[in-house]
């Protein structure tokens, strides 16, 4: 009996010593795989970081188109709003002074009411800004995002692929 478990534990020995033997040509398979997927992390680490350097050239594209539309926008409504009121001001400055004071105060009233039409188009106009330059920005952060997730899907598949060779 002695003798058979001396013989099993050879032959488990012998098994393993076999195995032990193919271990460092196995070793050295699996060192060779392991420097390739180093090489195509580093290639896709680079296509990750020429991704976040291309979204923020976008976005700080982005910005400065819309700052620059929301000046012209501004300066042209201001440029409006001055001439005509400058207009209105002088036209009704020289009716005011060849006319009677009856017809002075008359004017004056016309003057204060066209001034409360006057700021409430200068406030439309504002609010009609605002709701362009929210859309503007809706419409430039929409397809940005929509290129971010066409980017993100496409570097999801590349990753995919590349851990699959």
């Amino acid at each position: 009996m002695a003798e058979e478990l001396v013989e099993d534990r050879v032959r488990k020995l012998e098994e393993a010593f076999d195995k032990l033997v193919v271990l460092p040509s196995q070793m050295a398979g699996l060192d060779h795989r392991v420097q390739g997927l180093e090489g195509r992390v580093g290639q896709v680490e680079s296509q990750i970081l020429q991704l976040r350097s291309e979204m923020r050239d976008g976005f700080v594209a982005a910005s400065r188109k819309l700052e620059s539309e929301l000046r012209n926008t501004r300066e042209g409504l201001l440029a409006v709003i001055e001439s005509s009121s400058k207009a209105t001001r002088e036209g009704l400055l020289e009716v005011i002074e060849s006319s009677s004071k009856a017809t002075r105060e008359g004017l004056l009233e016309v003057i204060e009411s066209s001034s409360k039409a006057t700021q409430a188009l200068c406030d439309e106009g504002r609010k009609e800004t605002r709701d362009l330059v929210a859309r503007a920005k809706e419409d430039i952060v929409n397809t940005l995002g929509t290129q971010m997730r066409v980017l993100h899907e496409d570097l999801v598949d590349r990753i995919t692929l590349l851990g699959s060779r």
